[in-house]
């Protein structure tokens, strides 16, 4: 994000498929876009293989944790919810959980 690739700032000019900040807003070398990723086919080509190298941990981030966050709620909720609500409803306490 700062333009640091392996300890050295050199935006635009790494020619590694990372792309930085500095790079996306014009700083280096070459101005916007830079030397983006000489050896990936530019700017395109570093994009599309980091979208290949984190497809897999994009999806299963979008599509798991929702369905892994509903499930929680399900299982957890009548054991955990239920005996909380009686303790509270014994205090005399008008709260709900």
């Amino acid at each position: 994000m700062t333009g640091r690739v392996n300890g050295t700032y050199k935006p635009g000019s790494d020619g590694s498929s990372v792309i930085t900040l500095p790079e996306l807003l014009g700083a280096g070398p070459g101005g916007i876009g830079g030397n983006y990723s000489a050896g990936y086919g530019g700017f395109m080509g570093a994009v599309s293989k980091n979208f290949k190298a984190n497809l897999l941990p994009m999806a299963v981030a979008v599509i798991g944790i929702p369905i892994a966050a509903k499930v929680a709620t399900k299982v957890l909720r009548k054991p955990v919810l239920t005996p909380a609500n009686k303790l509270l409803k014994m205090t005399g306490l008008d709260v709900k959980l």
